[in-house]
C-alpha cells in the first residue's frame, strides 16, 4: 500500500515537472540586459523574432517616351533621350503627384528621389520634381546605375518584334555570348539597390524610383514569386506609376529573398496621361 502511494506521488511529481517545462521561460543576459527565451529556442532564434521588418511603399516610375520607343527599337542600356512628348509626360506625372499626394501629406514622402543613371530616366525624374510646387526645392535626386534597364548586348538597337522572334515563349534569357545579361542578374542588382535605398530611410516612407519597363516588370515578378526569366504579361507604359507596399527584412539580405509583398496598390497607372492624350501605344516597350 505504501509502495503504491509512493508510485502515485512520483507520477504526480513527473507530471508537474513536465507541465512546468511547458510554461517555464529561461532567462539570460544579452548585452547586460535580461531577455526571456522560451524553452527550446536559441538566443539567435529569439533575436531574429525581435527583428521587425522595415515597411515602405515603393513608387516605381517608368521613364517618359523616347524616339526609340516610338520606333519600336530595343534600348537596353543605350543612352537615349526623351521626345518632346516624353518630357510632357514627365511634367504631367509631376503635377499629378503634387496635386493628389504631396499637398495632402508631404511628410510621408521621402525627400530623395532615385533614378537609373541613364538619361531618359534621370531627365524624367528631374522634370517630375520640377512640378512639385513649393516642395520642389526640398527634393534631391540620386542616380544609381544598378537601376538601369537590362543590357541586351548586341541586340540593342534591333526592332523589338525581330528580337522577340529570336526568343522562345517570351523567355528573355541569354541566347548567345553576345547577349548582355540575364533577367536573374538584373534582379540581383535591382534587389541590392532597393535594399540600400530602404535601409537608408525611415520606416513607412514613400519612396519614388524612376527606372525602366523591364526592371519594373521583373521586380513585379520577383515580388509575386514568379519566374525571373519571363517578362511577358507585365507591360508598363511610359511615365506610368506602380506602387508596391513591402516589408524588408535586413537580416535575410544576401541569404534569401529579403522583400515581402504586402500589396500592389497600383500597377501601370497612367491616368495622368489620358486627359491630354499623352499615352505612348502599349505595344511599344
Amino acid at each position: 500500500m505504501a509502495k503504491e502511494k509512493e508510485n502515485k506521488e512520483e507520477t504526480q511529481i513527473k507530471e508537474w515537472i513536465e507541465e512546468r517545462k511547458q510554461k517555464i521561460k529561461k532567462t539570460c543576459k544579452i548585452n547586460g540586459e535580461k531577455k526571456e527565451i522560451k524553452t527550446g529556442e536559441t538566443q539567435q532564434q529569439q533575436k531574429q523574432k525581435k527583428q521587425k521588418p522595415i515597411k515602405a511603399e515603393l513608387w516605381f516610375v517608368r521613364h517618359g517616351e523616347t524616339s526609340w520607343n516610338v520606333k519600336g527599337v530595343l534600348q537596353g542600356q543605350t543612352d537615349t533621350y526623351l521626345t518632346e512628348k516624353g518630357e510632357t509626360q514627365a511634367n504631367a506625372l509631376g503635377k499629378y503627384i503634387y496635386k493628389n499626394f504631396l499637398t495632402r501629406d508631404p511628410k510621408t514622402y521621402n525627400a530623395t528621389i532615385y533614378s537609373s543613371d541613364l538619361n531618359r530616366a534621370a531627365t524624367t525624374a528631374k522634370l517630375m520634381m520640377g512640378k512639385f510646387g513649393e516642395h520642389k526645392n526640398h527634393y534631391s535626386l540620386v542616380k544609381d546605375e544598378r537601376l538601369r534597364e537590362i543590357n541586351f548586348g548586341k541586340y540593342q538597337g534591333t526592332k523589338v518584334l525581330e528580337f522577340r522572334r529570336k526568343m522562345k515563349a517570351g523567355f528573355y534569357e541569354p541566347v548567345d555570348s553576345d547577349y548582355g545579361e540575364s533577367w536573374s542578374q538584373v534582379m540581383h542588382r535591382v534587389e541590392e539597390a532597393v535594399a540600400d535605398i530602404v535601409e537608408n530611410h525611415e520606416k513607412d516612407s514613400k519612396i519614388i524610383i524612376v527606372s525602366h519597363g523591364g526592371v519594373i516588370s521583373n521586380f513585379t515578378r520577383y515580388m509575386l514569386n514568379l519566374e525571373q526569366k519571363r517578362v511577358q504579361g507585365f507591360k508598363t507604359t511610359n511615365s506610368s506609376v506602380s506602387r508596391f507596399a513591402i516589408a524588408y527584412y535586413p537580416q535575410k539580405r544576401g541569404k534569401e529573398k529579403c522583400f515581402q509583398l504586402k500589396q500592389i496598390k497600383w500597377y501601370n497607372f497612367d491616368g495622368h496621361l489620358i486627359e491630354d492624350n499623352l499615352m505612348t501605344p502599349r505595344v511599344i516597350v
